[in-house]
């Protein structure tokens, strides 16, 4: 829950905004690699991935927020739209 915690508020925001850095990332065709921008999402990913288990989530939970993302920010941003699939993929 929102607004309980200020260890949990900070964890949760880390997730909301990481995960739509990640599915804009993805969808403009940066891939995990260990180089470069590649190494930037690895490290936003790993990062989300660490405050999940923070707050006790176990299991996959990124792939699902992106589907959220995409609702908010895709009648503005077509190409998230449109690549909504190939994100899930890779995420």
């Amino acid at each position: 829950k929102y607004n309980e915690d200020p260890n949990t508020d900070v964890s949760l925001k880390v997730i909301a905004d990481h995960a739509r850095a990640v599915t804009a990332l993805i969808s403009d065709g940066v891939l995990p690699s260990n180089e470069g921008r590649g190494y930037v999402l690895r490290r936003i990913l790993r990062r989300a991935v660490r405050h999940g288990r923070l707050l006790g989530i176990e299991g996959i939970f990124l792939t699902p927020l992106i589907d959220v993302v995409v609702d908010i920010l895709g009648p503005g941003i077509t190409s998230i739209a449109e690549k909504q699939d190939f994100v899930k993929r890779v995420v």
